[in-house]
């Protein structure tokens, strides 16, 4: 609760304990009291030095970014055999809106964008394309303003996992900056999203993660074919592919989110030992 309560936007109530690694009281006493925002933004503050790369992560189907505020271990880095978190990383973790999927009869549930098919795995599923911009709109609007904090993007990460990746990638490639890095996570490319013909001179590192046990998102049957028009134009990209992972496996997509990072963050110029 306490983690929670200093990710989200909620600013008051008891705690037990005051102080944990993450800072929760500072960042709750440091709001304006309101009552907590379902739909706001989850962070995960950098604490104790100054804020020098962000990953905006975004989550699947049916999920939220709180869902990840319990799994903050995914963000940490490895040091000697123990997780610990990056000095100076802020992770921001958006939750999508309740919308009415088609596919279901309009039931509603957390969605990036609406569903008009569900092959149930078999194919990729045809998508309402307002819906889809619309989230575009708002991940682009977070990542102009974590660049604004930071003085451009390019320390700026974007990453997604599932239906969340297929935005990212959407995003990331539509974006107008230069980000730092993009991982895709257990999802596809969506046979929609352009590539810029400049995709390859500018260098941005595009990393993607997928289990081979995947039923929803099966690699060899049709999801590794979509990202064939990538892999052919000369961007950096990089694939990894793990038997035995299924759909959702939650220390996969943890590994994966650490590897992603760990190559980031030796990337950045600003790392300063001294943190």
């Amino acid at each position: 609760m306490r983690r929670e309560a200093g990710c989200e936007h909620t600013t008051h109530g008891w705690f037990a304990t005051l102080d944990d690694e993450v800072g929760s009281l500072s960042a709750c006493l440091g709001r304006h009291w309101c009552w907590p925002d379902p739909t706001a933004d989850c962070t995960l503050w950098p604490h104790g030095s100054p804020h020098i790369a962000t990953l905006v992560y975004i989550h699947g189907f049916q999920a939220t970014g709180l869902d990840y505020v319990q799994g903050y271990q995914y963000f940490y880095r490895d040091v000697d055999g123990a997780l610990e978190p990056y000095p100076g990383l802020k992770v921001v973790l958006p939750t999508a809106p309740l919308r009415s999927i088609t596919a279901w009869g309009g039931k509603r549930t957390r969605s990036w964008y609406d569903y008009l098919t569900d092959h149930d795995g078999k194919q990729e599923d045809d998508l309402d394309p307002e819906s889809l911009e619309e989230a575009v709109r708002r991940v682009h609007a977070k990542l102009d303003a974590e660049a604004a904090l930071l003085g451009g993007p390019e320390a700026v990460w974007l990453g997604g996992t599932s239906q969340g990746a297929a935005v990212v990638l959407q995003a990331a490639l539509s974006y107008h900056g230069q980000l730092g890095g993009v991982l895709a996570t257990q999802g596809h490319l969506l046979t929609s999203t352009p590539l810029p013909a400049n995709l390859a001179e500018k260098g941005m590192p595009v990393r993607i993660f997928n289990g081979l046990d995947d039923e929803t998102m099966p690699w060899k049957s049709w999801v590794s074919s979509t990202f064939e028009r990538l892999r052919k134009s000369g961007a950096d990209v990089k694939i990894c592919v793990d038997e035995g992972v299924e759909h959702s496996d939650e220390e996969a997509e943890g590994r994966w989110c650490r590897t992603f990072l760990a190559e980031m963050w030796g990337r950045l110029g600003s790392f300063d030992d001294e943190y």
